[in-house]
């Protein structure tokens, strides 16, 4: 549902994006941010706990990074129950699978400042291995189609192997403006024997980064890395990366899809569906300035 074409909420009930589980007919706490985030108010004064309705499917807890497998059974989630978190600062909120978040990783006192950080990327793996999203960034005049572009993301893969893809028909290939690293942190709902002394091996635009030092967070289900420098979530890029592996402990849903630069094409699921979102482009795509400074959020599943 994006909320500028079809004038959906940006803020809505759950019933809304759940239509067919009644059980979100009543809850009036609760309520989406997109598709693709869930915020759950704690309302109760020094409560340490409280009690969540989450809809069936693969959802995060978007700080953390823990995972929570919902099965539908008969279009019905669960109630979960939540622990207060110790910093009051941090909201609970959960993001679903399937999902692309794109996030300003350092925020700051002024907008100006908080947008000097760049575009850093969450990526939640659903069991269908992909996630897709998309951000429409504008500059400082009035927010129409003259002054939008959108950048999508595709998200094919498992730790193991997978790719990301980083697509603009408008947007720039470095952003000069960027001062540090920009991070994209990648979850993925299974867990996986890790080989010994296990390393993520990055391919970005076809080069590989041999140095290993901006990997951070390796896990057997997330890891994060930074960006070349001037790259951010508002520039085209491909991400590439491959993990020495065992055996998965859990058994996805459905085969493993890889991605793959073949003859410097995207290859593989991903290629697939790089290819439907340059479809999207030439359908959708937005003329206007080549300065991005504002991110209205949009992310679709």
């Amino acid at each position: 549902m994006l909320a500028n074409q079809n004038q959906g909420p940006v803020l809505r009930h759950l019933s809304l994006q759940f239509p067919t589980d009644s059980y979100t007919y009543n809850e009036l706490i609760q309520f989406m941010v997109g598709d693709g985030l869930m915020v759950l108010p704690v309302v109760e004064q020094g409560t340490l706990a409280f009690v969540a309705y989450i809809p069936a499917g693969a959802w995060y807890h978007f700080y953390s990074g823990v995972f929570y497998n919902l099965p539908n059974i008969q279009n019905v989630g669960q109630y979960i129950v939540f622990d207060v978190p110790d910093d009051y600062g941090t909201l609970p909120l959960l993001a679903r699978g399937g999902t692309v978040i794109p996030f300003h990783p350092t925020p700051a006192m002024t907008v100006t400042a908080t947008k000097a950080s760049g575009i850093g990327l969450k990526v939640f793996f659903d069991f269908n291995q992909s996630a897709f999203g998309h951000v429409q960034i504008a500059t400082d005049a009035p927010l129409d189609s003259q002054n939008v572009t959108v950048v999508n993301y595709v998200a094919d893969g498992t730790l193991a192997n997978g790719a990301f893809v980083s697509l603009s028909a408008t947007a720039p290939k470095i952003n000069p403006a960027l001062t540090a690293r920009v991070p994209i942190e990648l979850f993925f709902p299974t867990c996986v024997d890790l080989a010994v002394n296990a390393t993520v091996k990055i391919t970005i635009d076809g080069v590989v980064d041999e140095s290993g030092e901006w990997i951070s967070n390796f896990t057997c289900k997330k890891f994060t890395y930074l960006l070349p420098l001037g790259k951010d979530g508002s520039t085209a890029f491909i991400l590439l990366w491959s993990v020495p592996t065992i055996t998965p402990i859990e058994t996805p849903t459905s085969s493993d899809h890889t991605g793959a630069i073949v003859g410097g094409v995207v290859g593989g699921a991903a290629g697939a569906a790089l290819i439907s979102v340059a479809v999207y482009f030439l359908k959708f795509r937005h003329g206007g300035s080549s300065e991005y400074n504002e991110i209205p959020m949009r992310q679709e599943v």
